[in-house]
């Protein structure tokens, strides 16, 4: 099992939800609001794996095993059975 993330990133906003730079310093007494987004989060399962990458003790061996199941070209690969699926998936 694990889950596969592209990007995550929290942002600073006044009251309308504009993106701003707040300095706690001068700043102390105001509200604080934040925006949070999350690019193509996914959670998988796989339940007949044989081979578990807490398994691996070399570095070398866990890199080959991760490129294997998520190539560069294809971050999203077919073979895993996805419980939320990220956006790019569909």
């Amino acid at each position: 099992m694990g889950f596969t993330l592209e990007e995550i990133i929290l942002i600073n906003t006044d009251q309308n939800w504009k993106e701003i730079f707040i300095d706690r310093n001068v700043h102390k007494d105001l509200n604080m609001y934040k925006i949070l987004n999350i690019k193509n989060f996914g959670f998988y399962l796989n339940c007949n794996e044989k081979k578990f990458l807490s398994d691996l003790k070399e570095k070398k061996q866990i890199n080959n095993a991760m490129t294997s199941l998520f190539p560069i070209n294809a971050p999203y690969a077919n073979n895993i059975d996805y419980l939320i699926k990220p956006s790019k998936y569909f």
